[in-house]
């Protein structure tokens, strides 16, 4: 039994993916994103951004998204001066998107599916759990057909599954651990 907070992100097949949540590095992104979690935010989402090598992320524009969907705050990364956030986004790693300097989004996650990702990634977003087991599940995800789309910001690679991928929900189980009250921000 973990110590930490627990974290299930169940697709749509039925397939599962399980995550200890790390609070000791992020506490308020934690928060935020279990906080999104209990609204029931990501039941039915379909998964909008896969970059082989790279990431696996349900959405990315929050234009395209209703209000709640911009909820942003602090970012707790080094490059941001919260230096106890020292979780390696390498492969399988949780973590909140953002604008990779002062902001983090608990309303958007990624989970990082390369192995050299951590020159790009260390310390500009904020990571706050690791993928403990589905691993199997999680590769066959990242294995889809892609069909590449327009990007909204330039850089920004964008390929959509061909067949929609769609998360059924996300449960949490706290293991103990208290919520903490995080800053939230609209732009």
């Amino acid at each position: 039994m973990s110590e930490h907070p627990m974290l299930t992100i169940i697709m749509q097949d039925h397939q599962k993916m399980h995550f200890e949540l790390y609070p000791e590095y992020a506490p308020a992104s934690v928060s935020g994103f279990l906080r999104m979690v209990e609204t029931h935010a990501y039941d039915g989402m379909s998964v909008a951004r896969i970059v082989p090598d790279f990431v696996w992320q349900p959405w990315y524009d929050e234009n395209k998204m209703p209000e709640m969907y911009h909820y942003v705050m602090e970012a707790e990364t080094p490059f941001n001066g919260f230096k106890q956030n020292t979780l390696p986004l390498k492969r399988y790693t949780l973590a909140l998107a953002g604008d990779g300097e002062h902001l983090s989004s608990p309303a958007c996650f990624f989970i990082v599916a390369g192995d050299h990702c951590e020159e790009r990634l260390n310390g500009r977003f904020a990571g706050i759990g690791r993928m403990v087991e589905g691993m199997a599940v999680f590769e066959a995800l990242m294995q889809a057909p892609l069909r590449a789309l327009p990007s909204p910001t330039d850089g920004v690679l964008i390929n959509e599954p061909v067949f929609p991928q769609v998360i059924e929900t996300i449960d949490f189980n706290l293991e103990g651990f208290q919520l903490v009250e995080c800053p939230v921000f609209l732009p």
